[in-house]
Order: C-alpha cells, then structure tokens, then sequence
C-alpha cells in the first residue's frame, strides 16, 4: 500500500477520534469520569497513529495531553475549568495539525501551547508522587478466531474479562470498534495488572475462540506504555475499518451484509434478465408479464438497499455541538445545561451536511437572545441554570430536529409593532392575529424584533435566512413558544431527498407533481359550494371549512371553465389543512428529486425538479409554502 493511502486511512480514522476527544473533554466537564478512559485511550490511539505516519508534532502534542490525564487519574489533581480549557485547547490544536495533513503542509508552531502545558504542570501542587505498585503494563497482540459475525462479542469478552484482572489502559482499535467487530481478527491492549505473563497468556489463551496471545512486557513506575508500544499500536488501528474524515472525498460504513444483499439483488437481475430474453424470443407474452414484474419488485428493492447504505446517523453533526454550547455560555456569562438526544437517528448523507448552520444560527440565537442571565432567570424564579435541547425524533417519512429552549420566549407585541410599522397590517388586523400566525411573520425577509447587537451573535442571523437554508433542503421550519417561559423551533425533513412517491397533476398544459405525504385523498369540488370568507375562497367538507386554492391561480395562469365539478386534491396536515384545485389527475408513480436551477431561488412555491419516465419535466409543488 502507498504512502498517500495509509495519509487517507489516517484522515478517515482521525477524524472521529478527534470528534471523540472534544466530546470525551466536555463530558467530564459535566462529571461523566467514565469519560476519563476514555479520553485517555483516544488520545493514546491518536498518539500512535500519529507517530506511525511521522507527524511529529500531533504526537508530541497527545503525548503531552496523556501526562495531564495521568495525573489526573493518578490523583494528583482535579478536574476543574481552568484543567478543561487547557484540554479544549489542546483539543483544537490537534484538529489545526490534523487539518494540516491535508494538501500542502504549512508550518505551525506548537511551542505556545506546550509551554502552556508546562506552566499549568508547574503551578500546580500535584502533592507527593504515588508509590511504585510494582505491577506490570503487558502489550497483549490476541488473534481471534471463529464465526466472523460474532468477532465483536467474543472481543468483548476478552476486553472485560481483563478488565476485571486488571487496570485496561488502551486498546486498538478503541472499544467502540472491538465490540462491533469493527477489526481484522486480531486487535491490542494495553493492561496493567500483577499478573505474571505466563499467568496472563494462559488466562487469555483459555477463553473461547482466541486463537493466539502474544505479550511483550516492561516494568514501569506510573508511567504510560513505550513508544515502540504506541507505534505499533498506530500500525494495527491504521490497517482497521475506516472511520469519518473531515475533508477530501465522502465515506459512509457499510455493513457487509448490507454489501451482500445488494450482490444478491444485482445476481437476480442479471438472471431475470436473461430470462427476460428468452421470453423475447419464444414471444410468450404471460412470461414476459411475469418477468417485468420481477423486475420492478427487484428494482424497488434495490433501491431500499442502496437508501439504507446512505442513511447516516444525526450525530455526525450533534456532536459539534456541545463544544459550542459550552464555550458560547461561557462568553456570554451564563449558565446552560445542553441536552441531546435522538442523535442516533439517521438522515440521507446528502442531508447532513446542510442542516449545520440552520441549527448553529439557532442555538446562537437561543443561548444570546433566549436564555436569560443568571439574574434575570433568579429574579424570574427559574433555575439560574438555563436549558437547551436539541432532540430529533421520527415522524413518518421525516425527521423532527427541535431546538427547545427555557428562555423568554417571543414577544408577540413586538411582532405586531413590526408588522404595523413595516405596514403588512393595520393594528386592528394584527390584534387579530393568533399566535401561530404571528409567529409565522418572522419568517419574512428581513423581519426582526431584536433591537440589540451583541458581541456573541450581532442582532442574530434572522430566521428568514434559516427558514430558507431549510427549505433548500426540501424542509419546513415550524415556531412555537410562551412569552416569559419558552421558545421551540423545528426542523422537519425528508428521511431522503432522492426518490419520494407523488401524484403528477396536470396545470394549464404543465406537469405538476405532488409528494404522497402532503396528500390526504382527491376530492369533487362543486363549484357552486365554494364561497368567499375575507377574499379567501372555502368550501365544505365534511362539515368542515377548507380554503380552496386554485393552482392556476397561483401559478398566474388563465382561468378555464372546467365545469361544474372540479377536480380537487385535500392536501396538508392538522391545522393547515387546504383543498387543491387542478385541471386534471394524470397519474401516481416515484419520481427522482434534482435541485432546482438557479432561477428559481427566490420562487418559494417549489422544492425541486423532476424528469418522468415519459421525458417529461415536472416541478414539485412546496405544499407548505402552498397553503
């Protein structure tokens, strides 16, 4: 293997230690020290990584963070603020090197932060150094042998099995990757115990399926394993499964039996259609019915599988967060208890990526603007101590991102002054707004009730700007909050922007397709039920009152008369809720979502572009934005 692949195989892995890292620091911020292993086997992986593919300084810098840890394990001191920002820092150093790999090499200077190091090293009391234990650290190389599938368990096994024999300093790969096999049979760790090797070898060699134990061991004296340890270590986990990277060409894992299904379905094509040329020259019609059948369900299938494979889970963007939060709070003095949950949940990869700023501009503005200072929140008889929480959650084909906040909430009055000093309403027409419809104002361009500008986030990226980031995506922001108490914002998107089931309608001669989720049932719309209620048209459903929209209309084409029976589409969900009028239904089939070309951008009325299997092109109708 080339040098410039074992450079992307570091890059791969890196990058999601180094995700882990800043996460492992901020949680044992908050007490998690479970953390603290953990940590310290990130951080000792990275080192050996590093020192495999000669980044000097990466490793000197790991190095450096392993001597913190240890003193910290060791007890010799505290976690406190001033201790995890030194780490923090660390923290973002090795990002800054790690980013480095990547093109041209620039020079970057490491002495500040060492030297900080040092200096806090020096001006601590770490009080007397522990006594020797006189026990040993063994580098344990285990082959494990067996069913493939169940490499994980039995690894798991193994690792807790020495666990409880001794102290498990590092392992490689890391944990997280041993108990989902995520290795090549063989992996290392790292332990301390008072075992003898001969003792530890046969203890190991007696567990189910371990095929060969090798162990090296050194006397040490409170101190991490060797170099050559860490070097060899970083060989193994470079040789591993790949992790995610930061820059350079997209990865997603996949699971191999994943891979395997996907073989299966492409060997059934491949025989149906040889079938199907058969059929072609015996002229069998029955058969050759049969075969296209097949075929379709072989291709629905196929495509299942290959939008599983891009399926990815939220947390690869969650996990930004809480350094963010952590630091934002600490800048604008207050105090904030950052919650996630749902990060499990997993979106199209096409997704992920997109839906960073719209949610970072609202945490931005939820932590300046929303969660009040210490004393506002104390003289307000809440917790001095604010909440955020970023949650996702399932709803059907989308996925709900919510930001919730325990803040102060909108102010309603201030979105009715605005609205009546940008003259959209006169003050008795505002007075009458409900909430929900006052809310939805603030998704206007360039609407704003925040009359501040802060250091921490100016007068806050307005929701205008977020609102269109998301409906980019082919998503719907929605507002809810309670004047004094709280504040959520949610982002619903498609589990996929790809392939979406529809019903192509016809409109003054244009194609129209309608996504299935926004659609409730198609209904006959008498013309002479319809009425007007304040310049809006509204029949009855049902015993219900819907609003009538016209598609010709909103598309500023010709009226027709179609008669006296229209063709209608009941579109929407809960409260917003409307009737759909077309020319004409044509037909309901899968179409593939392309973005829509640059003159579209500011047209809010549709979510993308279609080519129907006919040539044809479709627009795809914004619902949402429709009703």
């Amino acid at each position: 293997m080339d040098m410039e692949r074992y450079e992307e195989l570091f890059r791969e892995e890196a990058s999601g230690i180094l995700e882990s890292i800043s996460l492992d620091i901020i949680a044992l911020e908050k007490g998690d020290q479970e953390k603290l292993e953990e940590l310290f086997r990130n951080i000792h992986t990275l080192k050996g990584m590093a020192a495999s593919m000669g980044y000097e300084d990466m490793e000197t810098l790991s190095h450096k963070m392993e001597d913190l840890l240890s003193n910290v394990r060791d007890g010799k001191y505290k976690i406190n603020s001033e201790f995890i920002d030194l780490m923090l820092k660390c923290s973002d150093m090795l990002q800054t090197l790690f980013e480095n790999t990547f093109g041209k090499k620039k020079k970057i200077n490491i002495s500040e932060i060492i030297a900080k190091i040092d200096k806090f090293g020096k001006t601590k009391n770490f009080g007397d150094k522990p006594k020797d234990t006189g026990n040993l650290i063994y580098t344990v190389k285990i082959i494990i042998g067996g069913a493939p599938e169940f490499k994980g368990v039995r690894a798991a096994v193994v690792y807790k099995e020495l666990s409880e024999h001794g102290r498990v300093i590092s392992s490689t790969p890391i944990y997280e990757k041993l108990i989902n096999g995520e290795f090549d049979n063989t992996f290392i760790v790292d332990i301390e115990t008072e075992l003898p090797s001969a003792k530890l070898k046969k203890f190991i060699e007696d567990m189910l399926d371990v095929e060969k134990v090798e162990i090296r061991k050194s006397k040490v004296k409170n101190k991490l394993p060797s170099k050559e340890t860490e070097i060899k270590s970083g060989e193994v986990s470079l040789k591993g499964n790949v992790g995610k990277q930061t820059k350079g060409p997209v990865y997603v894992r996949v699971k191999m039996d994943k891979l395997d299904e996907l073989q299966n379905l492409i060997a059934e094509l491949i025989i149906t259609k040889s079938a199907f040329n058969e059929y072609m020259n015996t002229k069998n019609q029955s058969m050759l019915e049969d075969a296209i059948q097949k075929i379709s369900r072989l291709i629905s299938s196929l495509q299942d599988e290959v939008g599983n494979m891009r399926m990815v889970p939220l947390e690869e963007i969650f996990n930004k967060f809480p350094r963010f939060v952590r630091d934002g709070a600490k800048e604008l003095g207050k105090e904030i208890n950052f919650v996630v949950k749902g990060e499990q949940i997993e979106i199209d990869r096409s997704l992920i990526s997109g839906i960073y700023d719209p949610i970072l501009h609202i945490l931005k503005n939820s932590m300046d603007h929303g969660i009040e200072s210490p004393q506002e929140r104390k003289k307000a008889g809440k917790n001095v101590t604010g909440l955020i929480e970023l949650k996702a959650r399932r709803e059907k084909n989308n996925v709900d991102i919510e930001i919730f906040d325990d803040g102060r909430g909108i102010d309603t009055d201030k979105i009715k002054e605005k609205i009546f000093e940008k003259g959209l309403l006169s003050e008795e027409e505002a007075d009458n707004l409900t909430e929900q419809e006052l809310f939805s104002y603030i998704k206007l361009e360039g609407f704003s009730t925040s009359s501040s500008v802060t250091k921490f986030s100016g007068r806050g990226v307005g929701i205008d700007a977020v609102d269109k980031m998301v409906r980019r995506l082919g998503g719907h922001l929605f507002i809810d909050s309670k004047r004094g108490h709280w504040t959520k914002i949610t982002i619903r998107l498609p589990l996929t922007l790809s392939i979406i089931k529809a019903m192509i309608v016809s409109c003054n001669n244009a194609l129209y397709a309608i996504p299935l989720e926004n659609i409730q049932e198609t209904v006959d719309v008498y013309s002479d039920k319809i009425s007007s209620i304040h310049k809006q048209e509204v029949t009855v459903l049902r015993d219900d009152v819907y609003p009538v929209i016209r598609l010709r209309n909103v598309i500023n084409a010709d009226e027709i008369n179609n008669g006296e029976i229209l063709q209608g589409i009941v579109v929407g969900d809960g409260a917003s809720k409307a009737i759909l009028v077309v020319d004409n239904y044509e037909t309901q089939t899968e179409i593939v979502v392309k973005n829509l070309p640059s003159i579209f951008d500011n047209v809010d009325l549709y979510s993308g572009i279609s080519i129907l299997g006919t040539g044809k092109m479709a627009l795809i109708l914004d619902i949402n934005n429709l009703i």
